[in-house]
């Protein structure tokens, strides 16, 4: 499971994490042009991933995460570690290293909505979440 540490999840979202059956998957949210605004884009087509990158133009889905991957999937990823060059690994984000499993394996996604998530990248949004959740909440 790989989760960035800013990311705040709702309970109902974890506990789809560790029920749902899918080996390799994320999740992912329609393109909007709002304060969630994602980085990392993917395109998917007939419902296969394609690409997950920092995408311009031609994508279809804002890449929220976390990743859930499979044992062959992760051993994919430390060959391909070894192959590349370490000055570009160190520039990369981690989804966008992740993304390079999409030429190996077939990832699967779920919708999530923006209800279901918040990121933390300032103290401004930390005192906005603050404000929104409680850890009672969260632990119901």
């Amino acid at each position: 499971l790989f989760i960035n540490s800013d990311l705040i999840l709702s309970k109902k979202i974890v506990e789809n994490i560790f029920t749902n059956k899918k080996k390799n998957f994320f999740f992912a949210r329609k393109p909007k042009n709002n304060y969630k605004s994602r980085k990392i884009k993917a395109l998917s087509k007939n419902g296969k991933i394609i690409k997950i990158d920092l995408i311009k133009s031609n994508y279809n889905l804002d890449v929220v995460g976390p990743f859930k991957l499979e044992n062959s999937s992760i051993m994919f990823l430390k060959q391909y570690i070894k192959k590349i060059n370490k000055e570009l690994i160190a520039k990369m984000t981690c989804y966008v290293f992740l993304g390079n499993l999409t030429k190996k394996t077939k990832f699967e996604f779920e919708y999530i909505n923006d209800n279901d998530w918040n990121e933390v990248n300032t103290l401004t949004e930390y005192k906005a979440i603050q404000k929104k959740l409680t850890f009672n909440k969260l632990s119901k």
